[in-house]
């Protein structure tokens, strides 16, 4: 079942753990956040993609930061996998995606 909640992303990430930040609703396939809230990865990759899809049909931005830097803004504009991060070597670091409306579904996280 759909069930929205709000969320207190924590200082630090353990490896391999994710966080909300901000209003999502939740549910057993995906989780939407409302606008401006975020999503905190602490991964040890060289790539990360993750599958998204707007609920209008409409393009929407998400900002992506890796260890503090903005990296890039993936504008999502149908149901498809989305490559979020392409580094030179593998490492552990702090994903942050920002969600600039509520209209992004995110689905599954894959790493390379």
């Amino acid at each position: 079942e759909n069930q929205r909640s709000s969320y207190t992303s924590p200082e630090s990430l353990t490896r391999h753990s994710f966080a909300f930040g901000g209003e999502w609703l939740t549910s057993a396939e995906y989780s939407q956040p409302s606008t401006g809230p975020t999503l905190k990865y602490r991964y040890e990759a060289k790539a990360v993609y993750l599958v998204m899809r707007t609920t209008d049909g409409q393009p929407a931005e998400v900002q992506v930061s890796v260890d503090g830097q903005q990296v890039q803004t993936v504008t999502v504009t149908e149901d498809r996998l989305y490559p979020l991060v392409e580094l030179e070597a593998p490492g552990e670091h702090i994903l942050q995606l920002e969600f600039t409306t509520d209209t992004v579904q995110a689905f599954a996280f894959t790493f390379g």
